[in-house]
């Protein structure tokens, strides 16, 4: 692992160091064995990040993070029963970050413990009041299982908020299983035992092994978007959706198919009898006050197939 620096304009000591750590630290998330190189385009990603890092702190105290929310739709009733709630920042100087952008800073500098806890709560405050009746979807970061108590704060909430378990879905990828299976097994079936539902997200894209569906204690399966926008190109992901979903329904497992943006996409996985669906067709992830509670019913593919 190296680095370089150029000082083309002769800067002071201080500007060479701050550019030299930039540059070792990027060459130390290449991996082993590689050099980087300092640019100014290395300085704006690195001062962005920090600018992220230090906004994160104060973002919920400041109001700035809401939760965004996409509903999920039972294909043999036409009907949205359930809700996922999704975190939304507006940085007062840097506007709209994505969550594929902070989340990963949250969990790097020790804030997601902050974020997924106030997520937890304003979703179970919506899912006892507005939502009312739908099962809500959070999503969980394995640093948030890894490290410190998420068992204990769970219940808390579940108490504070008056919220039924069985109304609850934790969404987890499989990197929550990876880094140690048998301690992932141990909190995941302590969480269950509360009643809490278990998703497995992304399923299909990752190292998923059979065995996790042996062991863990899901409730449903995800299946990951990439498979649903290549339904109508390649005759293999259409195949994969329905082995998912054939195997699920074996094992007694729910099927979600996400990321469904046309009609088309929405026949194709009614007819591999998935169980639920969400995507940008039904509505895109929206505020609570815009949250749709019925649908157009001439979506619905039982009636248009």
């Amino acid at each position: 692992m190296g680095f370089t620096v150029r000082n083309e304009t002769l800067c002071g000591l201080d500007d060479l160091l701050v550019q030299a750590d930039i540059a070792m630290y990027a060459a130390k998330e290449a991996g082993r064995g590689r050099w980087v190189e300092y640019s100014p385009l290395l300085g704006e990603i690195s001062h962005r990040r920090l600018s992220i890092e230090h906004g994160l702190r104060n973002a919920i105290d400041n109001d700035e993070i809401c939760l965004h929310w996409q509903p999920k739709v039972d294909l043999q009733t036409w009907q949205v029963t359930g809700a996922e709630a999704l975190l939304r920042w507006r940085h007062p100087d840097l506007g709209e970050i994505s969550p594929m952008e902070f989340i990963p800073i949250a969990e790097q500098c020790g804030i997601i413990d902050k974020l997924g806890v106030w997520a937890l709560t304003e979703a179970c405050r919506a899912g006892t009041h507005e939502l009312a009746g739908l099962t809500i979807a959070v999503n969980v970061s394995a640093s948030q299982l890894q490290f410190g108590d998420y068992l204990n704060g769970l219940k808390d909430v579940l108490r504070t908020s008056g919220m039924t378990p069985e109304k609850l879905e934790l969404e987890l990828t499989e990197s929550v299983l990876i880094e140690d299976a048998d301690k992932a097994v141990t909190i995941l079936n302590a969480i269950r035992s509360t009643g809490v539902r278990l998703a497995l997200d992304d399923f299909g894209t990752g190292y998923s092994s059979l065995s996790y569906l042996r062991r863990f204690p899901f409730d449903t399966l995800k299946i990951d978007r990439s498979f649903v926008t290549e339904l109508l190109t390649k005759p293999d992901a259409r195949a994969i959706v329905k082995m998912i979903t054939d195997l699920a329904n074996e094992l007694g497992k729910r099927t979600v198919c996400e990321g469904v943006e046309t009609l088309e996409q929405l026949q194709i996985v009614c007819a591999a009898n998935c169980h639920e669906v969400q995507g940008f067709l039904i509505s895109p992830p929206c505020p609570l006050e815009s949250f749709p509670r019925t649908l157009d019913p001439d979506l619905n593919p039982r009636l248009s197939a």
